[in-house]
């Protein structure tokens, strides 16, 4: 049997909601671009239409990528404690890996065609929420396996 790390759980579980977060913010611009909206789902409901499947996916995905990211990032942050000074040159490659895939897909950022701001910036509101909250769990689950 493994023994537990004597550690605070907070640092794994930071970093696993920022990963999150960060992840679905990344992944909306492209699906954004590729015609997957995440304020159809309002514009449905609103408008009184039944919600269509493609407009509840991009939900879907979206948490469920949190879920798995959060957990990705958080087990191994809990089973090997700081200091990594060892590691410190990965960390800084894989942080500029990460800044520069971000700026990529930063570049075609935008408000879709016919999604007003305010209808934009509060779907982009709830799925930052609803991905840190997604992050979260899959960071306690994976502290607790």
């Amino acid at each position: 049997m493994a023994t537990k790390p004597a550690q605070s759980k907070a640092l794994p579980f930071l970093f696993a909601i920022t990963g999150g977060v960060v992840l679905v913010m990344g992944l909306q611009v492209p699906l954004s671009v590729r015609g997957w909206q995440i304020a159809d789902i309002w514009r449905d409901m609103l408008a009184g239409t039944p919600v269509n499947l493609k407009a509840a996916a991009v939900w879907w995905m979206i948490a469920l990528a949190a879920l798995v990211i959060g957990a990705v990032i958080a087990r191994p942050l809990w089973l090997y404690a700081p200091p990594w000074r060892r590691n410190r040159l990965i960390r800084w490659i894989f942080g500029a890996l990460l800044l520069a895939g971000l700026a990529h897909v930063g570049h075609s950022a935008g408000i879709p065609e016919g999604v007003s701001a305010l209808v934009y910036l509060l779907a982009s509101t709830m799925v930052i929420i609803i991905a840190a909250l997604m992050a979260a769990i899959g960071a306690i689950f994976a502290m607790r396996a």
